[in-house]
């Protein structure tokens, strides 16, 4: 992590496994506050501090919270539709692999990256494995 004062607000869409994990790393940091969680298992949320806003929806928390960054860790078939919206609100975003299940689902999300100067990228976590 760069060094900075400046907190970075981030959401966590998808609280499985995955989310979860990628929680216990984000809350060591010191500059990095989670503010916001979604899962559609919203009984998942439960052992998230009561600052984490908590949704039921992944639109929900993009549409209500003010978050810097999102880390997307949900189904496949969710994963380029939340990536998009959250781009298309001013949010940077890491979203776990595929990026997308086709080259037509993966190209407005190119194309809004291309546009704009947010930062977009993928877990590939066992490339080299």
């Amino acid at each position: 992590m760069p060094q900075s004062k400046e907190m970075l607000k981030i959401g966590i869409i998808g609280y499985g496994v995955v989310g979860k994990k990628r929680y216990s790393i984000l809350k060591k940091y010191k500059q990095l506050k989670v503010v916001a969680a979604s899962d559609i298992n919203i009984e998942s949320l439960s052992d998230l501090p009561k600052t984490v806003e908590k949704f039921s929806e992944y639109k929900e928390l993009l549409k209500h919270c003010a978050c810097d960054i999102v880390f997307i860790s949900v189904p496949n078939r969710f994963a380029a539709d939340a990536t998009k919206m959250a781009l298309k609100k001013g949010i940077h975003v890491f979203c776990e692999k595929p990026p997308a299940r086709s080259a037509r689902e993966l190209k407005p999300i190119q194309n809004l990256v291309n546009q704009s100067k947010l930062k977009l990228k993928y877990g590939f976590n066992h490339r080299y494995h």
